[in-house]
This record gives structure tokens, sequence and C-alpha cells, in this order.
């Protein structure tokens, strides 16, 4: 997104269930890491890692670079690609 979230959306309700604001400018990429792992990462040169299950905040935050960070893959449970 744009604006720095990011967000879940319930494809049946077409309503937004969750909206996490802690990226500082565009979110680039968000990536499955696990049934209830995902990543995202932005312009502020981090990647987060957000478990659906907490509703509050990122599970942990990763400084990757001191540039966007625009491209991510994960590989595994253990192993991310930016």
């Amino acid at each position: 997104s744009f604006d720095s979230t990011v967000k879940i959306l319930d494809i049946t309700t077409k309503k937004i269930v969750q909206n996490w604001q802690e990226h500082k400018g565009r979110v680039w990429k968000l990536e499955k890491v696990s049934d209830h792992l995902f990543a995202s990462s932005a312009e502020d040169g981090t990647v987060k890692l957000w478990d659906i299950r907490e509703t509050q905040k990122s599970a942990h935050t990763i400084n990757v670079a001191h540039g966007q960070v625009t491209s991510m893959l994960a590989l595994n449970e253990h192993i991310l690609l930016t």
C-alpha cells in the first residue's frame, strides 16, 4: 500500500479485519512464510514479520538495508530472500 499500512481483508465480507501501520513509506511486498506468519517489506528498508494471531503489533522487525526493500521471496519457513 502507498499509505504504509498492512491490512488483512476478509474476502467473503469485503471488510478490513486487521490494520497495522508500522512501516514508514510505501509497502512494496507481502510474502507468506507459514500458515500464520507473513512478511512485509517497504521503502523504509525494513522487513517486518507479522503473526495473524497477534493483533497489536508486528512480531519482529529486521533492518535490511539503507534503501528500499522492493522484493522478497520465502524459500521456506526459515529463509527469506530480500
